[in-house]
């Protein structure tokens, strides 16, 4: 793809947010009736299970983390900007989130083209 689009670098750039989960560990098996008690007794903690969405999610998320190994494996410059503190609905945000992503990538790309001339010559 890369000679097709007549490109001499490939930079990419990760907005994904890491996500943390704090599930109950119950091991490989469930207990529906334990689960229903244990919503029901005010006296226990309750606790967080898996639901089908977030099921589907981390099956997203797994097939999504196959293919940011290959992006990576295959990008000249990876860039990973600090933006995970920002919601996919933060429109309000946009300048904010711009000026992180400068901030964040203009040293880098430098840093890349002065190891890469060829980068930016006419050749």
């Amino acid at each position: 793809m890369i000679k097709q689009m007549n490109a001499k670098a490939v930079i990419c750039v990760d907005v994904s947010k890491e996500s943390v989960y704090d599930y109950y560990e119950y091991g490989t098996s469930l207990s529906g009736f334990w689960l229903l008690i244990n919503s029901l007794n005010p006296f226990s903690k309750t606790v967080r299970v898996l639901s089908m969405g977030d099921l589907s999610q981390k099956l997203i998320w797994v097939s999504c983390e196959n293919r940011r190994s290959e992006v990576l494996n295959s990008a000249d410059l990876f860039l990973t900007p600090p933006v995970s503190d920002f919601g996919v609905l933060d429109y309000d945000k946009f300048d904010e989130i711009v000026q992180k992503g400068y901030e964040y990538a203009v040293p880098r790309i430098d840093a890349f083209i002065q190891k890469n001339p060829w980068v930016v010559s006419n050749n």
